[in-house]
C-alpha cells in the first residue's frame, strides 16, 4: 500500500512559515504576531496530519474490503489400483481356500480345494450301556464332487464293551435327514478289541455315497456297550481328528 506523501505538505507548510517569520516588524508587534503565527501554523500541522492519518486508515480498509482470502483445498489423493498375482484362479486353488460371496446372503463362505473333515461334539459324553453315541464329524466336498469309500475309528476302553459298530448319514447338523438311501451306511458287527482300529466301509452297492461340490454330509457313529463297571471309560478318534472321552 503507498503512503500519502504528507512530508511534502510538511515541507510547504514550513518553507511558509520560514517567509512569514522573515518579514519585519516592530519589535512589540512583531513578537506577538510571530507567536500568534507560530501556533496557527502548528494547529494546521496537526490537523493536516490528523487529516492524514484518517486518509491512510481509510485506504487501508478500502484494501482490506478488497482482498478475498481462498479457502484452503484438500488434498485429493488416487487410490492406487490393486496389483493381482499373474496366477490363474485353478492354480490358486490348489494350494489355498477361495472365498466365494453368496448374494443373495450377503456373508462370505469358505470354499476348499480339498475336502474338509470337521469334529462334531456330542451331545453327551456321559458312558451308558446300551446303544450308545461314540463319535461325530462332518464332511464338506471341496471344489469338486467327493466320496468317502471309508472311515479309520481307533476306540480304546476299559470296565466296559463295545460292538456292532454303526455308521449313519445326514444332510444336518441336527443328524435327523438321512443323505442317502440307506442308514447305517456301514457296519462292523461282533466285539471291538480295545485299543484296535476299525474300517468301516461307508458304501452301498444300490446307493452312490457321493458329497457333492460344496456341500457337506455329517456322519454319526453308535455302538452297543455292556458290562460297564464303575471305573468304565472310552476315548474314540476318527481320521486323526480330535478325540472323544465318555465316562
Amino acid at each position: 500500500m503507498k503512503k500519502f506523501p504528507y512530508a511534502f505538505v510538511l515541507l510547504v507548510v514550513a518553507a511558509g512559515l520560514v517567509v512569514a517569520l522573515s518579514v519585519p516588524l516592530s519589535s512589540g508587534v512583531g513578537q506577538y504576531q510571530k507567536a500568534t503565527v507560530l501556533e496557527s501554523i502548528q494547529r494546521q500541522i496537526q490537523e493536516i496530519a490528523a487529516a492524514i492519518e484518517q486518509i491512510q486508515l481509510r485506504i487501508a480498509e478500502l484494501l482490506l474490503g478488497t482482498i478475498i482470502v481462498p479457502e484452503p483445498q484438500e488434498e485429493q489423493f488416487e487410490e492406487a489400483p490393486a496389483v493381482l498375482p499373474e496366477e490363474s484362479q485353478e492354480d490358486l486353488a490348489e494350494t489355498y481356500d477361495v472365498v466365494v460371496r453368496t448374494p443373495e446372503i450377503g456373508t462370505d463362505a469358505v470354499v476348499s480345494a480339498k475336502p474338509m473333515w470337521e469334529f462334531v461334539s456330542l451331545p453327551s459324553t456321559f458312558l451308558s450301556e446300551g446303544l450308545a453315541i461314540l463319535y461325530r464329524f462332518s464332511v464338506t466336498a471341496g471344489s469338486e464332487d467327493e466320496t468317502i469309500p471309508s472311515v479309520a475309528y481307533t476306540i480304546t476302553y476299559a470296565d466296559i464293551t463295545i460292538k456292532d459298530l454303526e455308521v449313519f448319514a445326514f444332510t444336518d447338523d441336527l443328524f435327523y435327514t438321512k443323505a442317502y438311501g440307506i442308514n447305517p451306511v456301514g457296519k462292523r458287527n461282533g466285539i471291538m478289541p480295545s485299543g484296535e482300529t476299525a474300517v468301516l466301509l461307508i458304501s452301498d452297492k444300490t446307493t452312490s455315497l457321493v458329497i457333492p461340490a460344496g456341500e457337506t454330509r455329517y456322519f454319526e457313529l453308535r455302538g452297543i456297550t455292556t458290562g460297564k463297571n464303575i471305573a468304565a471309560i472310552a476315548t474314540i478318534s476318527a481320521e486323526g481328528m480330535e478325540d472323544v472321552v465318555l465316562e
